[in-house]
């Protein structure tokens, strides 16, 4: 890998997870009157064209059956699953609780890299991590029934395990789309597994009545749908295709461990789109995290 290609890797995952954060943020609002499967779909349904454009000034090269085939079972761990995961647990969580848990996942994905694609970790590289785990229980830990931000202990509960999921999902969907990024770009990867991802979800959406009222009344809601676009075009270009611009060019451990600086970015996000107020142990698990993420990229 050349310094040039680890630049532009490193660069793209650490502008992804500003876009995360800033996703997080935008989308916990609309997430608070439509259903995490419906938020899904709409999000995609918006992102396709948006990418299609896109595609029309990037050539396609070669592509192939078996990469398009890993990219359409990543979209649907990653964004068909993984999407819908993040929406429920963002429902019950501040977006910074919720960005820090997910911390764990790209522990799991640098974790299952060494595991399946033999990348290699040094011993600073362990250490970061640790640090990262740590940040995460200190924001985990809510010694009272309700925080500041209103959020009973059940539903943060409730949210943690949606939370895990996500991570779970995001990070096996990580190492199956690694291979294919070899043979195609990472804008046409990204359509790739957006389309897959909606095309799972259409059947399920359609069959449930309940659903399918849901998506006529969010449809008929120019509140919605002005930021419904707003927040997908932040999500798309800057966090769905971003992220995998940034496994494409860099290892998967390094690529991760950027992304993952979400919380830090989240933290005045929060206060200042929400007015949410962030405590002192959400500031400390962050800054934790971070300190891991900085021994992860200096240990590389």
């Amino acid at each position: 890998m050349t310094d040039t290609m680890y630049f532009i890797g490193a660069s793209c995952a650490l502008l992804s997870g500003v876009a995360w954060a800033l996703g997080a943020v935008l989308f916990k609002g609309l997430g608070e009157s439509v259903p995490p499967v419906l938020l899904t779909f709409f999000k995609g349904i918006v992102s396709l064209p948006l990418l299609f454009f896109a595609l029309l000034f990037v050539s396609p090269g070669t592509i192939t059956a078996g990469p398009v085939a890993l990219l359409c079972l990543s979209g649907f761990l990653g964004i068909t699953l993984g999407d819908t995961f993040f929406f429920a647990a963002l429902k019950r969580l501040t977006p910074v609780s919720l960005l820090v848990f997910l911390v764990l996942g790209q522990v799991l994905t640098a974790l299952l890299s060494v595991v399946y694609l033999k990348e290699t970790l040094p011993l600073p590289v362990w250490a970061g991590l640790a640090a990262v785990i740590g940040g995460v229980v200190i924001v985990l830990y809510a010694p009272a029934e309700t925080d500041d931000t209103g959020i009973t202990q059940k539903d943060r509960y409730t949210g943690f395990i949606y939370a895990a999921l996500t991570a779970l999902v995001i990070s096996v969907s990580y190492i199956v789309m690694k291979p294919a990024l070899k043979e195609i770009n990472a804008l046409h990867a990204t359509f790739i597994r957006m389309a897959a991802a909606i095309l799972f979800l259409i059947p399920y959406i359609f069959l449930a009545p309940s659903l399918r009222g849901g998506v006529r009344h969010a449809a008929a809601d120019t509140t919605f749908l002005k930021n419904l676009l707003r927040a997908t075009i932040v999500v798309t270009f800057g966090g769905f295709y971003l992220s995998v611009a940034a496994f494409k060019y860099t290892s998967v451990p390094i690529a991760s461990a950027l992304s993952a600086t979400e919380p830090v970015f989240a933290l005045p996000l929060s206060w200042l789109l929400l007015r949410v107020p962030v405590s002192k142990r959400e500031v400390v698990g962050a800054v934790l995290c971070v300190c891991g993420i900085i021994i992860v990229y200096l240990g590389k």
